[in-house]
Parts: C-alpha cells; structure tokens; sequence
C-alpha cells in the first residue's frame, strides 16, 4: 500500500506527549496544547473529570496507557458539542485509543463522547457509555471520510425523550464506515448502530439490545433501541458475521435492520447480508429481520432467524425501480416458510423483481448454547452446521466470513471444515486474531489505523451489564482485515451469486494451501489457505 507523502512526512516527525497526574501535562488539555500534528497523546490510567474540548489539529492519536483513563464531563458541556470535538472541516486523521468517554450531555439533548465533522476517525479499544451519543460523525463540507471502529463497546447511551440517542451515528458525507469486532447494548429509544455513509462494512459484532437494564443515569429508564441497524439511505452495505438481538422493550418493533428507508441518495441500493445470527424477543407476530425500502440487489445467505414471528425479509418499496433482484439462499428459520420473504404484504414477487430462494430451512430449534444467556454458538448437534452455501463475491469483496466475533470486543479465526455453517459462528472454535495481521480497511487505501495495532488497555468494564452469557473472553486482541475488496477482473460465478442470480451447484473438495486454489484468503492481503475448504462451483440459468 502506497502512504501519501504527507502522511509519511508526518509519521517521521511524530513525537510522544505524557499526560497524567506525575507528567508534566497533568490535563488531557494541557497534553493536547502541548502537541503537534503527527503527534500521540499518550494519557496514563486515572480519572480525568471536566475535560471537554475542540481539537483542531491533524493527525492525532490520543492514546490510554497503562490501563484505560477514564474521561467525563459533570453537567452540561459548555461548548454545546461533546467531550472530544472535531468540527473543522480541513482537520484529518484523528485516532482515539483505549480510552473510556461517559456522561456527555448539552443543554439540547446532542452531545456525544466524540462529536466528529472533520476527515477520517478511527476509534480503537474504546469504551463509551452513559453519553447522549456515542459517536456523532460528519460534516457536509466534508466527502469521502474513511471512519474505522474496532474492539470498541458502546453501552446506554441516549436521553430518555431528546429525540437522538444513539450509541453511534454516521453522518452522509462518509465514504466508508467499518465498524469490527465490536459490542453494541442498550441505546435508549434510538439505533444501536445507525449510519448515512455511502458504503458500511459491519463484519463481526455484537449488537444487542438483551435484557432491559434500568439507568439510573436517566430516570431508571428501561427503553431499548429502535433499530439494531439503520442504514437510512441505503448505498452499499456488507452485513457479515454478527450477532443480532431486538428485545421486548423495543422502540420499534417492526424490524432488526432497516435498509432504505428514509431517501435514495446513496444509490446503487446494494445490501449484502451473510451468516449473521438474529434473535427477536419483541413478542410482535410482525417483526421483520430485514426492512427494506430501496434496494437495487438484496442478497441474503447462511443467516439464523429466529424469534417471536420473525419475517426474513421485508420489502415495501418506498419509490419506484426495475431491474430489482433478492435472493435469499440457505438461511435458517424457525417460522413457516411462508413467512421467508414479504413483498408489500404477498409472499410473491412482483414482476419488475427477480426473486430467488433456495435451501432454506424451518426448523424447530436452532440449538445455540445459551439462547436466553446470548451465548449463540452452536451445539454439536445443531441443524446450522454443515448447511451454509458458499456466499461468493460482489465487487470483489469476499462474502465468506473469515473471522467471529469474541465476546466482549474481540474477534477469532473462524475454522472451516467442510460447507460454510449456518449462522455467525462455526461449531469449531477459532483462535484469537492474529494482532500481526495488517489491518487494512475495506475499500479505501487511505484507511487510518492502516498496520496500526490494537489499543494495549484491558476490555471493556462491563458498563453494569449484569452477566450477559456470550463467548468466553481472553486471547489477544488483534486486527485482521474483514473482507477487504480486491483488485477487479472478470465477473465470477460467485459475483453472479451476490448479485441475485439463479443459481444451481455443485460441490467438491478442496485441499492444500497453493495460491491457485479459491480458499486462498486474498482479503488478508497476504496467502493464508482454508483447509478443507468445500468450494461450491455455480452457474447461472
């Protein structure tokens, strides 16, 4: 990967600045004023209460150290933003790290631990609760901004009634939004993850609404989020590898993950959604996994859906189009098949959409370990193992799932033997994320954190969640890339797949780890091979 050369000038002239109560800058502030761009702001484990300020430098890092400070504010915020503030436009490359960001609160109900209208964030081995925001992201004058989110929790942030509450929200002037190996619970009335950006690559988390917790931070309130995602103007989204969850107390009860719904303006309309793992506890006949309002291609593979009524899929066309095309291929389902796809209220496509489903499956149970307890790895004897359809390709990002997600912000190999198992997990464990591996964004080269690894602080403290099952944590934490695009070349079979197509296949071992062979993972940026990988060969009707 080729650096701009401002970037690497920067990265020569770099320095440390110390912050901490035996440093010479005692004050997060003092630290940062102390600092030049390329700099990090290395800030020592403790308490750091009443720091909010504007950052208006570039290529920033601030950086905890030696465990995780914890950063807040008591009372309104004067400068009506947040604690952490980028709001020029021409500001870049700003980078926090291991820290732990609470209780941001404005007069106008807005705030957010980090309030970002500048080019190109990356938040890493964070913990940011009890805000009104977690993340409140973007800027009109500015385009094409690359935001990162890895091994971050966000838990309880909103205010009960401000009309906002949201553990993250990504403005429109994004060009691409990853978010990885993250665990998001308990907003309050708005979205555990919502996003305008113009491509979102959601790979490997756990987004959860769970049980309902009162906050005494807010009235003791109970209120779960209303949408587990929200893509709001569609664009191009890949929606791979994660655990889903839409609770009794939510605010919405209609649907998981909501495509399209509020205007057209990222067009084309293309939404990839493959082996995530969806549990509905809203007590609603009704509740869809997916709403969708746009779309141009809905490719929908190797997903558990299960729960109180659950629909697959949902489609009620806000506006007009042709040329449409869903596919919902190998995706388990404990309600009657029938309810698998909705168009406008019929279980039949109109014309103007070319409709394909095939190998899905009803099923009773789907087995997991602990589904009331949010450990949904699979059984031995579970009906997901084995039954997955190889996803393929579109735009030359790979389909497959190649990582898990590790409870609490971690992520793990995900071991292949044999077809794909349905779901966000393989029956067989992984091993913890190589931290070696580079960690290349999807899409764009000038991704920040490019190689960059993790934050060295501990995990997350919990944010009060009271003994929520989930994966056993430990092992390193690491950033590999999560089905990274590319580089182009002739339309394959398994774009074709993505793409919608009718399909019919057949399968055949695969061994060894030569480069020719398909299991050769090109999203590492490097020759990592799958053993046993069964390639499933399809062509087009």
């Amino acid at each position: 990967m080729m650096l701009p050369s401002t970037l690497i000038l920067a990265s020569l002239l770099s320095g440390t600045v110390q912050v901490g109560p035996t440093r010479t800058y005692k004050t997060i502030q003092a630290g940062y004023d102390a600092a030049t761009e390329g700099d990090t702001i290395e800030i020592d484990a403790g308490a750091y209460p009443n720091t909010a300020f504007k950052i208006t430098k570039s290529n920033l890092t601030f950086k905890g150290v030696g465990g995780r400070p914890h950063v807040t504010y008591s009372g309104n915020i004067p400068n009506g933003k947040g604690i952490f503030v980028v709001d020029q436009a021409t500001v870049h490359d700003i980078t926090f790290e291991n820290l732990e960001i609470s209780n941001a609160r404005v007069a106008d109900g807005n705030a957010a631990a980090i309030r970002f209208q500048a080019k190109n964030l990356t938040v890493r081995g964070c913990y940011l609760h009890h805000n009104e925001n977690g993340i409140l992201e973007g800027n009109g004058a500015v385009s094409g901004s690359v935001v990162l989110v890895e091994h971050t929790e966000f838990a309880f942030n909103g205010r009960a009634g401000s009309g906002y509450e949201h553990n993250m929200y990504i403005n429109e002037s994004t060009g691409s939004f990853t978010l990885r190996y993250s665990y998001s619970h308990h907003a309050k009335q708005g979205h555990l993850v919502k996003s305008r950006a113009r491509e979102n690559y959601i790979i490997a988390n756990r987004i959860m609404d769970e049980l309902p917790t009162a906050d005494p931070s807010d009235g003791n309130t109970t209120e779960q989020s209303s949408a587990v995602i929200d893509l709001p103007q569609g664009g191009r989204a890949y929606i791979i590898g994660n655990l889903l969850h839409k609770g009794s107390n939510s605010q919405n009860k209609g649907a998981a993950i909501w495509f399209g719904g509020e205007n057209g303006n990222n067009a084309p309309h293309e939404l990839y959604v493959v082996n995530n793992t969806y549990v509905s506890d809203t007590g609603n006949s009704n509740t869809a996994m997916l709403l969708v309002k746009r779309m141009s291609i809905a490719f929908v593979a190797n997903n558990i859906s299960v729960g109180d009524g659950v629909t697959l899929f949902n489609f009620q066309p806000a506006e007009a189009a042709s040329g449409r095309q869903v596919t919902l291929v190998n995706n388990l389902v404990d309600d009657p098949l029938d309810k698998l796809a909705s168009f406008s209220g019929s279980s039949s496509a109109p014309a103007d959409i070319t409709f394909s489903s095939s190998g899905n499956l009803q099923v009773a149970d789907p087995k997991l370990v602990d589904r009331a307890g949010f450990d949904w790895r699979l059984k031995s004897d579970s009906p997901a193992i084995d039954a997955g359809v190889d996803p393929g390709s579109a735009h030359g990002v790979d389909l497959t799932p190649v990582v898990q997600y590790l409870y609490p912000v971690n992520g793990e190999t995900r071991p292949q033997d044999g077809p794909l198992d349905v779901g966000a997990y393989e029956v067989l464990g992984g091993e913890p994320v190589d931290p070696g591996d580079p960690g290349v964004g999807p899409g764009d080269n000038g991704q920040p954190g490019d190689g960059g690894e993790p934050g060295d602080g501990g995990q997350p403290g919990g944010g009060g969640q009271p003994g929520n099952g989930g994966q056993p944590g430990g092992g390193t934490s690491g950033s590999p890339p999560p089905q990274t695009p590319t580089t182009g070349g002739t339309t394959s079979d398994g774009d074709r797949l993505a793409s919608g197509a009718h399909i019919n296949g057949t399968c055949a071992e695969l061994g060894g780890s030569g480069t020719a062979l398909f299991g050769v993972l090109a999203t590492l940026g490097l020759a990592r091979a799958r053993s046993k990988r069964r390639r499933c060969f399809f062509s087009t009707l």
